[in-house]
């Protein structure tokens, strides 16, 4: 339970960390 809900966000912040890489890219 705790081990899915640290994965998760991490996921989540590597998601947006790439995309936000792309976003400076096009930038």
């Amino acid at each position: 339970r705790k081990a899915i809900a640290e994965s998760v966000p991490k996921k989540f912040l590597e998601a947006n960390l790439k995309a936000f890489e792309e976003g400076l890219k096009l930038a």
